[in-house]
């Protein structure tokens, strides 16, 4: 099984999602480049999805432009960040610092 170079936190933060598939769900763990969300939308593994992750205290989403499902299951998936501005990952990096 593959380790985790990088640590994930839990979360409870609202997602909307579009790509390939569109629905809305629940980051439960967050890195800088990967998410864990439980939504009722059924995607497939290599479908590319774009997120808004709206933070606590923070009016403004986060937008991850590309994002990748690695894994799904039930009403779970993973996805890998592929694609995110440097102002969007500086401000994902400064939530995570909390």
């Amino acid at each position: 099984m593959e380790r985790r170079k990088l640590p994930r936190y839990e979360v409870q933060l609202p997602v909307l999602f579009n790509g390939d598939r569109k629905g809305a769900g629940t980051i439960q763990d967050l890195s800088v480049n990967g998410c864990l969300i439980v939504s009722p939308t059924k995607v497939k593994p290599g479908d590319h999805l774009s997120l808004w992750l709206s933070l606590q205290h923070n009016a403004v989403p986060i937008l991850i432009e590309g994002a990748e499902v690695r894994w799904s299951a039930e009403e779970r998936f993973g996805v890998c960040f592929m694609t995110l501005q440097p102002q969007e990952q500086i401000r994902l990096s400064q939530y995570l610092k909390r």
